[in-house]
C-alpha cells in the first residue's frame, strides 16, 4: 500500500498551503505556518500510513513527519 504524502509549503504570496502529493490544487490555505503544520499533521495522524513534509520560505525540507508504517531504515 502506497503513503500519502502532504506537504506545507508557502505560496509565494504570504501565505501557507497543505498540498497533496500529485494533487493539482492545494487542500488549504493557511495565514500562519503553524496553521498549516497543526491541520496537516492531524489530517496526516488520521489517515494512517501517510507523511508530512514541512518546507520552509525558500522550499527546503525543513522537518516531516510519518504516521503508521515508516519504511525500513538500512545502513549505508
Amino acid at each position: 500500500m502506497q503513503r500519502d504524502r502532504f506537504f506545507v509549503d508557502a505560496d509565494g504570496g504570504g501565505k501557507w498551503i497543505l498540498i497533496r502529493q500529485g494533487a493539482a490544487r492545494p487542500l488549504r490555505s493557511f495565514r500562519l505556518k503553524q496553521e498549516a503544520v497543526r491541520y496537516g499533521r492531524n489530517m496526516a495522524r488520521k489517515r494512517g500510513n501517510s507523511q508530512l513534509v514541512v518546507k520552509g520560505r525558500n522550499h527546503d525540507i525543513q522537518t516531516e513527519w510519518t504516521y503508521d508504517r515508516d519504511p525500513r531504515r538500512h545502513p549505508g
